[in-house]
This record gives structure tokens, sequence and C-alpha cells, in this order.
């Protein structure tokens, strides 16, 4: 059978490029999975944090240092708010977090893929489901798509089928190897917005508890890498939270992520440490920690590691305790063990890389007339919103320009 476009992976990017895409072409949307965009429907625990609050300048730098500039004309062209209008004119209302995170008002998923689906039917697009993708190759400008069942044919394709991260839901590197195939580089594929396992866990009966801001340092090979600020989790394996995730991809295995607890650095800790011993030389531990506001748990767990009592006066300290104690509340080591898998990570690092896209056009400068959108494409942003943005606004484009 032929159709002007076929669009391989029917998730939150496919669905949006077949409902953009010009009147009156004949569209295809192939889906391997029984029902379409299931990683939308368990986005957000079910609940689909769909975009951010900002302005699209505000967007740029939550997809790391290499995405900046290549998503900025798809943001600008169909922006967060553009994404909210659309679905609020077909009755979606949107509640907003603290945070700046926008969830349907009903808290459901399903709701977006609801009203996604019948744009789909309104515009009469055929959306194949159960229909995976074994090829995709051109012959004469003309692309033909190898299914289990079936061989289409398309003047157009866009490949829209996600990165590799919860293959449950069928995102399993497809699209990077018809990619590659066709010609394409692919970056390679890691975990991204996902936890971290750490060895020898020191904090482990502190599972659970959250800070809502702390100061995160990278360090490999003895040398710093990065430093980031926001929210954590201490949980029974390592880290997670914000704070991990959004900068998991800067992670590998072996690195320190060095944990400050009091929001000074090491050499300011002992100065102070060492002027309360010097002026109130019976003060106590306990009481000297009180100006940090540390977590009492924490303190005790951090303290104990030393081997010092916290009612032990600060002038018995002495110098070398007075450094460890600096060390351990400043920054505190944390050895990555590893980065959980693409069966818990949120997204994907890494893909068909963007040097060989079009970012005004999402076509490829390889071969004319294929297109991509979405996760496939070696962009990945932080928690809160900015996958999914990514993915209607790149689908946008990509519909567009079909």
């Amino acid at each position: 059978m032929r159709y002007d476009i076929i669009i391989v992976g029917a998730g939150p990017a496919g669905l949006f490029a077949a409902i953009s895409a010009p009147k009156n072409r004949r569209i295809l949307l192939l889906e391997k999975q029984e029902k379409p965009a299931r990683k939308l429907l368990i986005s957000g625990n079910g609940q689909a944090n769909l975009t951010h609050s900002g302005s699209v300048s505000d967007f740029l730098s939550r997809y790391g240092k290499a995405g900046k500039k290549y998503i900025k004309y798809s943001l600008f062209n169909f922006s967060n708010q553009n994404l909210l209008n659309f679905f609020g004119e077909r009755g979606v209302k949107f509640i907003c977090t603290e945070k700046g995170k926008h969830f349907p008002a009903s808290l459901k998923a399903n709701d977006l893929l609801s009203t996604l689906l019948d744009e789909v039917r309104l515009k009469n697009i055929d959306l194949q489901l159960d229909s995976a993708v074994i090829s995709v190759t051109k012959k004469e400008n003309v692309f033909e798509i190898q299914t289990e069942q079936k061989r289409y044919k398309a003047e157009k394709v866009l490949i829209t089928t996600g990165g590799k991260s919860y293959p449950t839901t069928g995102s399993s590197g497809d699209g990077q190897n018809f990619a590659k195939e066709l010609g394409h580089s692919i970056v390679p594929m890691t975990p991204a917005l996902t936890a971290v396992s750490i060895r020898n866990h020191q904090l482990t009966t502190l599972s659970g508890i959250s800070f809502p801001t702390l100061s995160l340092t990278i360090r490999r090979e003895n040398k710093k890498i990065a430093t980031f600020h926001g929210e954590m989790l201490i949980t029974h394996k390592g880290l997670s939270g914000p704070l991990i995730l959004d900068n998991s991809r800067m992670m590998q295995q072996g690195d320190t992520l060095s944990l400050n607890f009091c929001g000074i650095n090491k050499e300011r800790f002992i100065t102070s440490l060492l002027n309360d011993a010097s002026h109130a030389p019976k003060m106590t531990l306990k009481h000297h920690l009180k100006q940090y506001n540390i977590l009492r748990r924490l303190e005790e767990t951090i303290v104990s590691l030393t081997g010092i009592e916290l009612q032990q006066n600060i002038a018995e300290l002495g110098k070398k305790r007075a450094q460890r104690l600096a060390e351990l509340f400043t920054e505190f080591p944390c050895i990555v063990n590893n980065l959980a898998g693409f069966d818990s990570a949120m997204v994907t690092a890494g893909g068909v890389t963007t040097s060989e896209i079009n970012p005004k056009t999402m076509e490829s400068k390889i071969v004319e007339n294929l297109f991509f959108a979405g996760e496939v494409i070696d962009i990945d942003g932080d928690s809160g919103g900015f996958n999914l943005q990514w993915a209607f606004s790149s689908g946008f484009v990509a519909g567009k320009n079909l």
C-alpha cells in the first residue's frame, strides 16, 4: 500500500506530527504495540507531567549544553503555552504545582491520549497498531517500510520511535537502527534521568529523607566535573530526586559525588569550628552544629562515622578531627556503583546525532524526505515536563514540514 507520509512510532511526537501535518495528505501511523503512546500513559506516575512553567528562554538550559541551541527553533515555534492551549481548546484543564509542573486536572494521562486520538480520527489518519516495523529502506526516491505483516511505500517518512528507556512500552532502539541503516550516525545510548546506587552506602539509615536544596559536586579521577544544586532524595540503594536525575547524564560508574549538607565550603567550616573552640571551649559539638540547621538524624549519622560524641566539647576535638568533620559535612563522598538501567530510566541519552538533522525542519541532512522527532534524537531534558515538551515541539515542526 502507498501513502504520502508514513510515521513510524505512535508516541507523543508521532501522534502530534500526524496531527500537525498538511491537510489532504494520506498519512499512516505505524505502532508496534497494541496501544499507542504507552510511555505517555505512565509518565508522571500515570498523571502526565506535560510541561513546565516559564518562558521558552528558561527551557533552553534544561537540555544539557549540547541540546541548548538545537531545541531553540522547535520550542519557539511551539512553546509550552502553545501546548497547553492545544489541549485547553479541546477541553482539557490543567493544574500547576508550586514547582511549575503542569498536570491534567484529572491527574489522568489518558485524558491527553484520548484528545490526541480524537484529532487523529478527525483528520482521517490511518493508525495501525500491533504493526512492528522490521526495516526502512529507500529506492528511487520512494521509501519502503516492511512490517511483520505488510509492505508499505511512501514519499516521506518520519521516525519517532523513542529511545531505549522503559522497553516494556516499546522503546527498544529500533528507530536508531533504521537511521543507521540509512546512513546516519548514532550517539551511544545510555540511561538518563535515573537514580544511582552508591558503593558501600553509608546513609542507608536515612532512606526516604529528602533535602529541598543541596549542593552536589561530581568528581572523576580527582578532577571536578561540575557542581549542581537542587532537591535530593536518599534511597536504600543510593541517591535520587531531581538533583540526581537531572544530572545523571553526566555521571559514570566510579565517579565520586560530594554532598554539601551545610552550604559552606570545608575551609569555612573548619575556621568556624576552631574559632568557637577558641572563644567558647565548653561549647558542645551539638550546639555548634545548630547554625547549619542540619537534620538531626543526618547529624547523628555523620558524627557517628567519626567516632566523636555530639556532647563532646569542641575544644577537645583538635585539628585532625575538625578536618574529618568538615569533610563529611561539606564534601560527603558517595562513589557511584552504577546508574539504574533502561528499565527504570525515564529517558535515553544519545540517539541520532543532531548534526545530521536540520533543527528548523527536523529533516535529515543525509536522506531527503526522511524526518526525525522526539527521543529518537540525541536530546534529553531535565525532569519536570521538559522531555514531553520536546516530543510535542519537535513533532510539531516535523509535521509542518512533512
